[in-house]
């Protein structure tokens, strides 16, 4: 592969994000950070989205494009143009379509599929659809997908809902083996499977809950997907108390199991507890978490995948890693004056701390070991739309006496309100598995973007009509 380009998307709602992010605080309702961190060569691609609704919004068209600025080397970011279409015959039922094409230097795919959406009642849907896709040298499918989801809201503060879904191939089948990242499909489409297979049949199923009284909110959510490679199951717990204006405490649990047809098994489970505290008006915050991460294999073969997707284990055989990993990151941010005398803050300085401990095994043998981490942070504005900082973070294994260093500038430049973006370099840099998306401590150049927006952001969309 001639360039790899990791990206890392985190959106973080003011609620959640106790359990989305460990390096920076809340400063909105709604925040997206997008971390890119270019590894060898970085493809540039241009995309762009147009929507028209016509027809007193019976008829919605929509257009999609995405140009690659040089040559599309990456099967993952082919050339893509999209069409798509839907139309309400009635107010509960929809006729939806859709035709993409698909090109780059690894793949030629042209896609096309349409079906209907059907609300038979409140809070129910179906979707069914029915598609082809030719993909080259690697031949067509024809496929088929259903869904129906139902929606109940049992008492003022209780909602519950179910979902039924799956995917057949009728047709054809491909196998795709310059897929990038073998956990997720390429852009055009498909749903993995394993041993690299594009295209999975399979059923789904889950049930879910929430509940939202006063301060109190929780959810859970219990999955089960019977594929044509590998058997999946899963449970996703979460709950959260605001504790006054600006500060929230909660806490998330995660679970998921698979078994392959080959033998092949996985195991992975994360719990955590956290604490926010940022008032609006205050120029001090903090976050803190602790969590505690397991994985699991069973007859794993080194370099791939599980069926669970990927593990923080790449081994031969058996093995298991559990560690507990707890941080805390802190923000202050002086008050001091412009050139007009009016109030303003412009400079940041951030401390973050950090610990864990594993307790790995592996074939009988105990690999258990703590790790210290800690980092500094300051950033200078020039002006409304500028600044520019410096970021450093060390790493400390007690056990081995291991020290690694992560430590670069960075520039920060506003191109509108609520918008940050940030380029940065690392003369030198470690690779950490539980630190390095949250402190960007890979060496080279990395860059992130912030945006704060609210629910009135995308009004001029019409989602909401």
């Amino acid at each position: 592969m001639k360039g790899v380009l990791g990206v890392t998307v985190q959106v973080d709602q003011y609620l959640e994000t106790l359990f989305r992010t460990l390096h920076q605080p809340v400063y909105g309702a709604f925040l997206v950070t997008a971390h890119v961190v270019v590894v060898e060569v970085l493809q540039e691609v241009l995309a762009d989205v147009l929507t028209q609704r016509l027809l007193d919004n019976r008829l919605e068209l929509s257009a999609s494009t995405s140009i690659a600025l040089d040559s599309a080397k990456s099967i993952d970011l082919p050339a893509r143009h999209r069409i798509g279409a839907r139309y309400a015959l009635t107010e509960n039922v929809r006729i939806v379509g859709l035709y993409e094409l698909a090109d780059g230097a690894e793949i030629d795919a042209r896609t096309i599929k349409g079906g209907l959406e059907v609300t038979p009642w409140e809070g129910a849907k179906a979707v069914t659809s029915l598609g082809r896709q030719d993909i080259g040298e690697y031949g067509n499918r024809s496929f088929a997908a259903f869904g129906l989801a139902q929606s109940l809201q049992v008492t003022p503060a209780l909602t519950i809902d179910a979902t039924i879904d799956g995917n057949r191939t009728l047709g054809g089948s491909n196998t795709l083996s310059d897929v990038v990242n073998p956990a997720q499909p390429v852009a055009s489409g498909g749903q993995l499977g394993q041993d690299g297979t594009l295209f999975e049949d399979f059923n789904a199923v889950t049930l879910g809950m929430a509940w939202r009284k006063d301060r109190w909110s929780a959810t859970g959510r219990a999955e089960y997907r019977d594929g044509e490679f590998a058997d999946r199951k899963g449970l996703t717990l979460g709950a959260i108390r605001q504790l006054g204006e600006g500060s929230i405490v909660g806490s998330g649990f995660t679970w998921t199991e698979a078994k392959a047809d080959n033998g092949a098994a996985t195991q992975i489970m994360d719990a955590a507890i956290a604490i926010a505290h940022r008032p609006a008006e205050a120029a001090f915050a903090f976050l803190g978490k602790l969590e505690f991460r397991s994985d699991e294999v069973t007859d794993a073969v080194a370099g791939e995948a599980g069926a669970a997707g990927n593990t923080a284990l790449l081994v031969d055989g058996d093995a298991k890693s559990s560690r507990l990993i707890a941080s805390l990151s802190t923000n202050w941010s002086p008050q001091g004056r412009d050139a007009s005398g009016q109030m303003v803050r412009r400079h940041e300085f951030g401390i973050f701390i950090g610990a864990r401990h594993n307790f790995d095994q592996f074939e009988g043998y105990d690999y258990a070991g703590t790790t210290l981490l800690g980092g500094l942070d300051a950033k200078f504005g020039l002006g409304e739309r500028f600044e520019i900082g410096a970021r450093g973070t060390v790493r400390k294994g007690l056990e081995d006496g291991l020290t690694s260093y992560a430590i670069g500038p960075n520039v920060g430049f506003s191109p509108a309100d609520n918008a940050l973006i940030t380029v940065g370099y690392n003369f030198a840099g470690f690779r950490d598995q539980d630190f390095s998306a949250a402190r960007e401590t890979d060496e080279g150049l990395y860059a992130s973007i912030r945006i704060k927006f609210d629910a009135d952001t995308f009004s001029f969309l019409g989602l909401g009509r």
